[in-house]
């Protein structure tokens, strides 16, 4: 009998209310701030309780910090996203990541003035 009552918990096990919004709360989290969505996911609703549910963020866009609620934004023109990107990057060298409009490898004018303009798209 002693044996078992020493493998009970011994106080209550801490749940937040509600895990917030970019945030997951495993079982026994005191905070609903401790453990954000990382880079590259965002978290649009709330009671997250494992990492796994914090949503990939979609081709296209990219998630930039921890903590989201919604994708940072969408990718520039120039530049390319796949699913659970963190960062815009630049396609083929083709964009500064210092100022997004110089072009610094060997294709045409042209070519850089119609992705800038979002006139192309790659794929």
């Amino acid at each position: 009998m002693f044996l078992f009552l020493a493998l009970l918990p011994v106080g209550p096990i801490s749940v937040p209310e509600d895990c917030l919004r970019g945030y997951y709360c495993p079982e026994a989290t005191g905070n609903g701030e401790s453990n954000p969505c990382p880079p590259g996911t965002y978290g649009n609703v709330t009671g997250y309780a494992e990492e796994e549910d914090c949503i990939q963020c979609t081709g296209g866009m990219y998630c930039e910090s921890p903590a989201l609620t919604e994708p940072t934004g969408l990718c520039y023109a120039g530049f390319y996203c796949t699913g659970g990107a963190s960062e815009a990057v630049p396609f083929d060298d083709m964009v500064s990541r210092y100022d997004y409009t110089t072009m610094y490898s060997n294709h045409t004018f042209w070519s850089w003035f119609l992705l800038m303009r979002g006139h192309c798209s790659i794929i």
